[in-house]
């Protein structure tokens, strides 16, 4: 199974993205989990290493962006 977090501030372009990831991977055979987030500190919050095979962010959200969501996230990786 592979395990996706799906981080957006926006819900229609989440559930987009969701219906769009779950046709290619059922097409491919592949079973799925998707875990959506509303919010970088949401997913941040609820993170440990491991937990997802792909994670897709949303580079421009209203309190922490993509980009200071993976800094922050390396950061605590150590």
């Amino acid at each position: 199974m592979i395990k996706i977090a799906l981080c957006d501030d926006n819900e229609v372009e989440r559930r987009l993205l969701r219906k769009i990831v779950t046709a290619v991977l059922q097409e491919l055979h592949q079973e799925v989990l998707i875990v959506e987030f509303s919010s970088g500190e949401k997913l941040q919050r609820n993170f440990s290493r491991g937990d997802y095979d792909l994670i897709f962010l949303d580079v421009f959200m209203k309190e922490m962006d993509g980009c200071g969501l993976i800094k922050n996230l390396l950061r605590e990786a150590g």
